[in-house]
């Protein structure tokens, strides 16, 4: 079993400097930018001066609001250097969800990125604080957000020149640097322990308030290290960058991770584009590739797929979202990936809970999300009662072991996940094997009682994608009064007619009668997440609003039964 790391993310980055300097730590193959790991070290250590030397102290939060580029890893590690704890914004957020985050995470700071597609975050966040347009030098005095004080610009790949009027300039931050010596930067990252809060990731919100999630330098390290040593990562892989940073799967799972085992990465743009990330993998040479199952399918149905080499790329990890079979097989077969694994993981959890194994027969990796990492606990429980239930029976996950320390600020919150004796309750339905391999049910939210029958959002997804004109699926329930309705929003495969009729059919003998769709929509694509997670409540409203219009297919006879 692998030891167990007692590090922090600085030290993580400045011992790569000394055993490995001159390898690649980064590139960026749109910007064209490049850090060695002695570079990477140096030039966190400059960035984390300024940081100390424009005020920020050990504690203190700093967000992040941009796409996914190389000052944005810097940043991160710089202020993880000297005892800051980073808040990761979603780059995607509305004017009110970014005034949420930073009022509910009290950040002290805030470096806005240039370069996302057509955002300008300094105007968003001078329509939140109007202070904003008389900062000097990016020193702010909110009335609404009290405890926001400095406000700061990374110019993008796009090219920004100069910060706007309010902001402290990037390239003024690292000249500021000379304001804090060595000896004081020595001594602010001797004051950094593993079990330090190092980063507050906010969940999606999907199904309520949008939580911080408090995870340490211990948890986020130990996780890394551990799916790490399972994908037999090392100094000669490259990582490809198709997540987003600011979400744990592109910071953690993605970028710690290689970290962990002196691997180099490749940056692929500062949102996923597939044409993009197609070039950007095969001239990167990247032999690791994480993303949702929704990326994936993304890049082997672009027609940019034939012209790309992507032999290089030997495992990764699918995840982030159930992982259909058909696709998984698909990765493995026509993309060539064979070593791809499929997993499980929560932010609150530090990232990955459970995983599949290199050595696992094909069939265990396409059908199942692997079995619990080791250092990592993972029990079902029937969600009435707590007991453990019998082997094959699904009930919720729990887990426990490097977990995140918390929300912030949110006490009841955290007892309500986190029980009394250290279980973390992680909401989803799960079935356990024999050899402790796991089989996802959906969330325990998401199960559809049809006429006293619970059935698994999963099950009827997994049959549709046995259609050969299904491309994409997702199922989920739907409430008329008092009866729940099996809905289906499919995309169908390009250029093949299909009709709601041809999907009950095909349903019909291959699931339990209660289980076939009674609503079938069919769309050019599903509302997601960065990340490729399928919002389904999102769906949900959708599909309410169509059946109150009579625009939606409806099969009501069988709704009526």
């Amino acid at each position: 079993m692998p030891s167990v790391f007692d590090t922090t993310l600085g030290r993580l980055v400045d011992d790569l400097a000394v055993r490995q300097p001159d390898r690649t730590a980064m590139r960026d193959l749109i910007s064209g930018e490049s850090l060695t790991f002695a570079e990477f070290a140096d030039h966190s250590d400059r960035l984390a001066k300024g940081l100390a030397a424009v005020g920020f102290k050990p504690g203190d939060h700093l967000a992040l609001w941009g796409g996914s580029s190389i000052k944005w890893i810097l940043a991160q590690y710089a202020a993880a250097k000297i005892g800051l704890v980073i808040v990761s914004a979603d780059p995607d957020y509305s004017d009110e969800q970014m005034a949420y985050l930073l009022e509910q995470s009290e950040a002290r700071g805030v470096i806005a990125f240039g370069g996302y597609k057509d955002r300008d975050f300094a105007l968003t966040l001078g329509g939140i604080c109007p202070e904003v347009n008389q900062c000097v030098d990016g020193m702010l005095t909110s009335a609404r957000l009290p405890n926001l004080e400095r406000l700061i610009f990374a110019p993008g790949a796009a090219g920004d020149s100069a910060a706007p009027g309010g902001f402290l300039d990037w390239s003024d931050l690292m000249d500021w640097a000379q304001s804090t010596s060595s000896t004081e930067l020595e001594a602010l990252k001797s004051r950094v322990a593993p079990d330090d809060i190092t980063l507050i990731s906010y969940t999606s919100g999907t199904t309520g308030t949008p939580k911080g999630v408090m995870c340490t330098h211990h948890g986020l390290i130990n996780k890394s290290h551990l799916s790490a040593a399972i994908q037999h990562l090392g100094p000669d892989d490259t990582t490809g960058l198709i997540v987003p940073l600011y979400h744990m799967f592109g910071n953690t799972c993605a970028v710690l991770t290689g970290l962990t085992k002196g691997a180099g990465l490749v940056l692929t743009g500062q949102w996923f584009d597939p044409a993009r990330a197609l070039e950007c993998l095969s001239r990167g040479g990247c032999t690791v590739i994480y993303g949702a199952p929704s990326q994936f399918i993304a890049l082997m149905e672009h027609p940019d797929y034939p012209r790309w080499d992507l032999s290089g790329l030997r495992t990764g990890i699918m995840g982030g979202a159930p992982c259909p079979m058909e696709v998984m097989k698909k990765v493995v077969h026509d993309m060539g990936v064979g070593g791809i694994l499929v997993g499980y993981g929560q932010t609150e959890a530090s990232s990955w809970v459970t995983l599949t194994r290199p050595d696992d027969p094909l069939e265990v990796r396409v059908s199942t999300i692997g079995r619990a990492l080791d250092h990592t606990d993972v029990r079902i429980v029937d969600p009435g009662t707590g007991t453990e239930t019998p082997t094959g029976e699904s009930g919720e996950m729990c887990t426990r072991g490097f977990l995140m320390a918390g929300y912030y600020r949110m006490p009841a919150a955290t007892a309500e996940a986190i029980d009394t004796d250290g279980w973390l309750h992680t909401g989803d339905m799960v079935a356990m094997d024999l050899d402790g391999n796991c089989r996802v049910m959906g969330r325990l939210t998401d199960l559809i009682d049809v006429r006293g029958v619970r059935i698994s959002p999963v099950d009827v997804e997994e049959v549709l994608f046995g259609h050969p004109k299904v491309a994409e699926v997702s199922a989920f329930g739907v409430k008329r009064g008092d009866v729940e309705l099996v809905a289906v929003w499919v995309r169908p495969a390009v250029n093949d007619g299909i009709t709601p009729e041809e999907i009950v059919e095909f349903c019909n003998g291959r699931l339990i009668p209660e289980a076939v769709p009674s609503i079938v929509h069919f769309t050019e694509k599903f509302p997601m997440t960065a990340t490729g997670k399928v919002q389904k409540f999102k769906m949900r409203e959708q599909t309410l609003i169509m059946l109150d219009q009579g625009a939606v297919w409806q099969n009501r006879v069988a709704s009526t039964h």
